[in-house]
């Protein structure tokens, strides 16, 4: 049986362990039905408890194979401790910085080139429609700015 090894860790986390540990594996849908909060609707519930066995399966407290919900759980190799302890394990280490690159290490890019022989199509822009005479009278008069 399986112990709360931390006062911050869940005991629905630890049933659901011991669950398991007694079984040696359980499905999703077995799980489910015996430890899912069902006070809202079952969509919310399935979300919820998929994120809680996510959460299980990240700290390496169970295993699972499968898909969606026909996954099946097993222990996994830190069961039973408390993800205060499993944290600095299952944390990814920072990525090391990369070695510095001088100019002379730099190549030029090539430059981008449009070559209008290789274009299949040649794209002419429409036509305006004939305007009325006078529309463009306003452009001979010079602008004096804001009136304030």
């Amino acid at each position: 049986m399986i112990e709360k090894t931390h006062h911050a860790q869940n005991p629905v986390n630890v049933a659901i362990l011991n669950y398991v540990a007694e079984r040696s594996q359980a499905s999703y849908a077995e799980l489910f039905a015996a430890f899912a909060d069902l006070q809202t609707s079952e969509v919310k519930a399935h979300a919820r408890f998929s994120k809680k066995m996510e959460y299980l399966c990240f700290t390496q407290q169970l295993c699972s194979r499968g898909r969606g919900h026909d996954r099946v759980f097993s222990l996994g190799a830190q069961a039973g401790k408390s993800s205060a302890a499993t944290r600095w394990n299952t944390r990814p280490h920072a990525p090391k910085a990369a070695p510095e690159r001088t100019a002379a290490d730099a190549r030029d890019a090539p430059a981008f080139a449009l070559s209008p022989s290789r274009l299949t199509v040649t794209v002419l822009p429409t036509r305006s429609p004939a305007l009325r005479p006078g529309a463009l009278d306003f452009k001979s008069v010079a602008s004096r700015g804001f009136a304030c």
